[in-house]
């Protein structure tokens, strides 16, 4: 029910204003979003940066226990790396959770890395294991050192791995996909190719298209961010959870992409 009218003429006018102030609303929600990623990215004396060591299929398998400033982790690669062909250095151990594990440790025990999953079975943890120092130890294909290590950032807001390729010449364009038009798969076909045509060469750019859900969820922390990113003087801590959240949606936003 909107409202009462003496005609149906009055009727009339009023339907056409509404239809008039409802396009109006849904041409001024075509509005977007873009984060560059890079913006999001910690100091780099933070204590949060840490290692992969990836399988065959450049696949992360473990990361390390341990998190370091950037200057400390380049450190840390180079001391490890003679030590990732010692299969001694490697074992499997169970999880509280009676779930088992792989562990590589250093002799020294400066240097501890523990699998990104847990798995039900012992023997695929073995098995695990020993194609992971096949590939390490060059046993089948010889591969260069730096396709096996790999570099993430732990996002103390979710205590989630990120890659630390995400804050490296990446943007993500946010759209609303409730609008007339950007509800249309052609239309947005055309909006995503238009994007992408101008964007520099060495940029990886991905469009998100977001219900009105995920666009309050985002804009709750964007538009925070943004009032703190002004602030020459802005608080750290506070920035550094604002800038945790918004990579921890942006993955997540990503994540529902691929499924």
């Amino acid at each position: 029910f909107i409202g009462e009218y003496a005609s149906e003429q009055e009727v009339n006018i009023a339907v056409v204003e509404l239809l008039r102030v409802v396009k109006e609303l849904n041409i001024q929600s075509e509005g977007l979003h873009i984060v560059e990623h890079i913006l999001l990215r910690p100091d780099l004396k933070d204590q949060n940066h840490g290692i992969l060591i990836y399988n065959e299929n450049r696949k992360p398998i473990l990361k390390s226990a341990k998190q370091y400033s950037f200057e400390e982790r380049e450190i840390a690669i180079r001391e490890i790396k003679a030590h990732l062909y010692e299969f001694a250095n490697y074992s499997v151990e169970a999880t509280r959770d009676k779930d088992f594990e792989i562990h590589f440790k250093t002799p020294d025990d400066k240097y501890h890395f523990v699998s990104l999953e847990a798995n039900i079975s012992v023997e695929e943890t073995h098995e695990k294991m020993e194609k992971l120092f096949q590939f390490i130890t060059d046993l089948h294909v010889i591969r260069p050192f730096e396709e096996k290590i790999g570099l993430y950032v732990l996002n103390s807001y979710s205590n989630e791995v990120i890659p630390e390729d995400f804050f490296s010449y990446r943007v993500s364009v946010l759209l609303p996909d409730w609008t007339a038009r950007f509800s249309n798969k052609e239309f947005r076909s055309i909006i995503e190719d238009t994007i992408h045509e101008q964007k520099p060469a060495n940029v990886a750019l991905q469009c998100y298209w977001l219900t009105p859900s995920n666009m309050e969820e985002f804009e709750k922390v964007y538009y925070e961010w943004m009032e703190e990113k002004r602030n020459p003087e802005f608080d750290k801590e506070k920035m550094d959870k604002l800038n945790n959240q918004i990579s921890d949606l942006l993955t997540k936003f990503k994540e529902s992409c691929d499924m």
